[in-house]
Parts: C-alpha cells; structure tokens; sequence
C-alpha cells in the first residue's frame, strides 16, 4: 500500500492539469497544513480512537484504521459567498472508506438551523484508491448566501484502513474540465416519457365544471396545423 506522501506525489501531474483549468478563486483550502483541522470524536456514533490527519504539505491523508469505525474533522475557512462561485470542487482520493451514507464526506456550514449541508455525501465518493475531481453546485442545496467553515468525515469500510486524501478544495463559477459533477437534483429528461396525441384527441366541453360558462356558440376546440387552439369569444365567460 502506497504511503499518504506516495499517492500525493503519484497524482501531481494531473493536480496541476486540473489546477489550472480553476483559475483564480476568492478562497482555496491546499491542504498543506492540517494543525488546525480539529478531530470531532463527538460528532459520530462510532468514534476511532486511533484516527488521525497528516499531511505532507502537497495533500492531507485522513486516515481510520479501525472497521466500522469513523471520525469527522472540522476547521474554520472565510465567509465565502456563494452566488458567483456556486460549485465546491474537491480534489480527493479514498481507498476502503465505507460509502453506503448519506452522511457527509465533505460538509459546509451554512448556518441554516434544523439541517446539516452535507455538501459531498459518502455515497458520492469513489473508493477506488484514484484520484477524482468532484464539483457539486452547492446553491442548489441550500438558500443561503454564504458558508463560513467545513468538516470532513471517514467511515471505514470493512477491510479498515481508510483513507481519504484531500490535496485541494476551493469554490469556481462552474465545474473545471474533466471534473465529476454531482448531480443533486433531478435531470430534466432529454425526451418526455409520453407525448400526448392532441391531433387524434377529441375534447369534450363540460359546462357544468364552471359556474360561468360560454354559450354553445362562443366556445369551440379546433386543429389548425400542428396547434390546438381551445377559444371563447365572450367575455367574462370560460
């Protein structure tokens, strides 16, 4: 098994392809010092009593070795508005981390009472020892204007030896090239499950549905090319 520094210096070639296509932010979290990320024993049911954080000062490596046991981590970052740079995007990568929750991988305080932002959810993590790029439209998840500090959490999966590394996060007006965008809300579809036949349709009127309906002569349903046109002619009538 590679080493938190291995893996970190195995993906710097692609770090800096991605690094470039974000430009420049208000805010980035490089991960490059992990003395202020606070481990939250407090905030799982299942608390590891050997977690830790390291970095090497390219990526940070939060690590559980315990099965079946998690740890969530927390640390301040500046108030960031998030209208003009909506999408959190995060460069990670996660080897034996549990992903079956809904539970956060990466939260964000919104300060919105009664719910936590689990902005990057564990089941949006891919376990697959690789590096990814997620984006996730963080507007689309919350009303607030802003966030004002982040967690992250490891739950390991059976095998034990979780490990999850973080080597950038930083907020962009849109996802950059090649990044995995997490689709919180449903797609509109490309083509509708069912077009209705309104050239084949036959409308009846109901004039008893209404308490003011047109007379039989000022109402009609007709087909003019690929239209139907429903008319009244009189006023204050339907």
């Amino acid at each position: 098994m590679f080493t938190c520094r291995a893996l970190a210096l195995a993906g710097l070639l692609a770090w800096s392809a991605a690094a470039d296509e974000l430009g420049d932010f208000a805010w980035r979290e490089e991960f490059s010092d992990v003395r202020r990320w606070q481990p939250q024993p407090t905030w799982v049911g299942n608390p590891s009593q050997t977690a830790g954080a390291s970095s090497d000062g390219g990526a940070a490596c939060f690590r559980v070795d315990e099965a079946g046991r998690g740890m969530k981590w927390s640390a301040a970052m500046p108030m960031t508005p998030i209208g003009e740079l909506p999408y959190l995007v995060v460069r990670y990568r996660a080897e034996n981390v549990r992903t079956e929750s809904d539970d956060y991988f990466v939260y964000l305080n919104d300060r919105v009472a009664g719910r936590q932002l689990n902005a990057i959810r564990l089941r949006d993590v891919a376990a697959d020892g690789k590096w990814h790029v997620a984006a996730v439209d963080v507007t689309a998840l919350t009303a607030a204007e802003a966030v004002y500090s982040m967690a992250v959490q490891v739950q390991a999966a059976k095998a034990g030896k979780a490990r999850a590394w973080l080597d950038w996060l930083t907020f962009a007006p849109e996802p950059p090239k090649g990044a995995e965008v997490i689709r919180r809300v449903p797609a509109v579809p490309r083509r509708p499950d069912w077009v209705a036949p309104l050239a084949e349709a036959r409308w009846l009127h109901h004039d008893d549905w209404l308490s003011n309906p047109a007379e039989k002569a000022t109402h009609g349903v007709e087909r003019k090319g690929q239209v139907t046109v429903f008319r009244v002619a009189a006023a204050g009538r339907g």
